[in-house]
């Protein structure tokens, strides 16, 4: 009879070891999984030409990776302070919706350029802003090259309305009009 229970009491712990092992082996893989998804995001953040940002629910800075530096060459605390205020004021009425702004940054060798910072808030199950996150993207040499089209565009305009001869494009290397 203790034979029989003992038996029953060996099997049972059979498989609740061998529950418990396939249990730690889905939770090693999904670690691993973890692991190598953080060590994506960490390189897309370092590979982006712009600054990729996160910040509490009140807009306070929790990190302030390599490429905010790269473009502003502000530190984590400079950042802080100076990030705050931006978001701060870009959000100004509706604290709780994405926002796109662009502003004028002072660039640590002087001087600033125009970026654009558009950020979207994370929700928890309750719908509740629980933090930041964003991009901000130097759009100082595309806004540059668009006033320029324009400003190359309405010179044409000009001209051609100022003459009464035909206007036409010589592709010279091709010899094609």
């Amino acid at each position: 009879d203790q034979t029989v229970e003992l038996e029953a009491t060996t099997d049972e712990l059979r498989r609740t070891t061998e529950r418990l092992e396939v249990e730690a082996e889905a939770r090693e893989s999904a670690l691993r999984e973890v692991t190598a998804s953080e060590m994506r995001y960490r390189a897309l953040v370092d590979a982006f030409a712009g600054g990729i940002w996160h910040t509490d629910a009140d807009g306070n800075a929790r990190d302030v990776p390599e490429s905010w530096w790269r473009i502003t060459g502000q530190t984590a605390r400079q950042a802080a302070a100076v990030w705050l205020e931006a978001v701060r004021r870009a959000r100004a009425g509706e604290p709780h919706v994405e926002y796109e702004h662009e502003y004028r940054l002072l660039m640590p060798a002087g001087g600033s350029r125009r970026v654009r910072a558009r950020g979207v808030p994370v929700r928890d199950a309750a719908g509740q802003v629980v933090e930041w996150v964003g991009t901000v993207t130097d759009v100082e040499d595309a806004r540059a090259a668009s006033e320029a089209l324009r400003h190359s565009e309405a010179r044409y305009a000009l001209a051609a309305r100022a003459t009464s001869q035909a206007i036409y494009d010589w592709e010279m290397g091709t010899d094609t009009v």
